[in-house]
């Protein structure tokens, strides 16, 4: 089935460049894709027990497209091997495919959605303030130089930033890169991307006493 879904996707003219898609229609290859590899992550799922065993087959299923088209299978061998635990984490949560693909960086939202995420970012930095919680001590310094230093790194999707603390934290920043797991990565890509201060983000990640 998934060879189908591949197949159709590349029926229509080559160019991997992410388009805006609606919330009801993918509407490109890299979002189609996406959409294929997250079925199959899903249907392995069901077969396999080991993170390395999924990997394996899933990138099986991604060697199909070479006689398809070439271009594609870099993206789709990526996101089987080096996102293959991001993806089975994702893939456990009520989230639809397309939904997924945006938080990756495959498909582009819509507007009325970003502007949805900016008020509730906002909502909860109000929720915060007024609290008038103090965070003190040499931990919430550094965890305030870590979302300066990722934001200045303009990391644009959730797989960057993963990627991207995983492989160039810096030292110093050590013990707060640590923290960052599967399940406060999509939160910290949100809050990276938003206007919330700092020392906000902090205490909403929980990444400081």
């Amino acid at each position: 089935m998934l060879s189908l879904f591949f197949a159709f996707a590349f029926s229509a003219p080559r160019r991997p460049v992410i388009k805006k898609s609606s919330s009801n229609d993918i509407d490109n290859f890299a979002c189609r894709i996406c959409s294929g590899v997250l079925t199959g992550v899903r249907d392995l799922k069901t077969r396999y027990e080991t993170e390395s065993e999924i990997s394996t087959n899933l990138l099986k299923q991604c060697d199909m497209l070479t006689q398809l088209d070439s271009d594609y299978l870099p993206m789709c061998q990526e996101m089987a091997t080096t996102y293959v635990k991001l993806l089975i984490h994702l893939t456990d949560k009520p989230l639809e495919d397309t939904a997924i693909c945006v938080k990756l960086g495959y498909c582009i939202d819509d507007e009325d959605s970003l502007k949805r995420n900016f008020k509730r970012l906002e909502a909860n930095k109000k929720l915060i303030t007024n609290k008038s919680n103090k965070l003190l001590g040499e931990s919430c310094d550094e965890c305030e130089n870590f979302f300066a230093w990722a934001k200045s790194r303009g990391a644009l999707t959730v797989l960057g930033l993963y990627t991207m603390i995983e492989s160039t934290c810096p030292v110093k920043y050590s013990e707060i890169c640590s923290k960052v797991n599967l399940f406060n990565i999509e939160k910290i890509f949100d809050l990276v991307n938003s206007r919330v201060e700092n020392r906000v983000a902090c205490e909403l990640t929980n990444l400081c006493n």
